[in-house]
């Protein structure tokens, strides 16, 4: 056409490599990865991998499935695996060595880690292992039995105060207590002990699950959901 001496031929080319290049760009803003890199995806949710299933983490992933949050559990036992299923949480079992063999999806884009298991050296080592991937504040350990040698350093973020505090939480759930959500800018009572916040994404400001310790403080914000243990009589 330019060598017919149609006006602006010259300019067909470039304009139809940008037209190419613009369309693809478009298309792969559909990716989740770069989606999710430039804070336009709202379709991820907060989600949570459990490390094994006491009773009382798998009422917290419960209350939080309740509110948006996918909540995953991996444990070898048969009995937690039902239970986790009891309250429509996805359990699995399998490999889980320190590569993370298992499934990628199950491991893509986790807001929090908690490694929750009976097995501390189990605990430990994931923890150093999920710490080196995510951030201090995205991965949780329950603390090891104060006669337990550590095996592993981890960044990894210690639950609650102390060992014995799991311990007690387990025994008022076994008991009737529950796990209640409180909405942002619900206030808790006075005998409302937190246990978890989830918080959805917000524009660029990604989902984030929090769970509960003497490191990080009050799980209480403007934009979080709070998950607390009360009394059955208030519930």
């Amino acid at each position: 056409l330019a060598d017919q001496g149609v006006p602006g031929a010259q300019m067909i080319i470039p304009i139809t490599f940008m037209v190419i290049v613009g369309t693809v760009f478009v298309s792969a803003l559909g990716s989740p990865f770069l989606a999710s890199r430039l804070g336009i995806s709202g379709e991820q949710p907060p989600s949570l991998l459990l490390i094994g299933g006491p009773a009382w983490a798998l009422a917290m992933g419960g209350a939080m499935r309740e509110v948006g949050a996918e909540v995953r559990v991996w444990t070898e036992d048969e009995d937690e695996t039902k239970a986790a299923e009891e309250v429509d949480l996805v359990a699995f079992g399998g490999p889980l060595d320190p590569h993370f063999g298992v499934a990628q999806s199950v491991i893509d884009e986790l807001s929090a880690v908690a490694l929750v298991s009976e097995d501390d050296t189990l605990n430990q080592l994931l923890s150093a292992e999920f710490a080196a991937s995510y951030e201090p504040d995205q991965v949780y350990r329950l603390r090891s039995p104060v006669d337990a040698a550590p095996i592993v350093s981890s960044a990894a973020t210690p639950l609650f105060d102390d060992l014995s505090d799991s311990v007690e939480i387990e025994r008022r759930v076994s008991t009737g207590e529950k796990m209640k959500i409180f909405l942002p800018g619900e206030p808790l009572p006075a005998e409302a002990l937190e246990i978890a916040s989830v918080r959805r994404r917000s524009g660029a400001i990604p989902p984030r699950v929090r769970l509960a310790s003497s490191v990080t403080g009050s799980l209480v914000s403007p934009d979080n959901t709070v998950i607390a243990l009360v009394p059955a009589g208030s519930a």
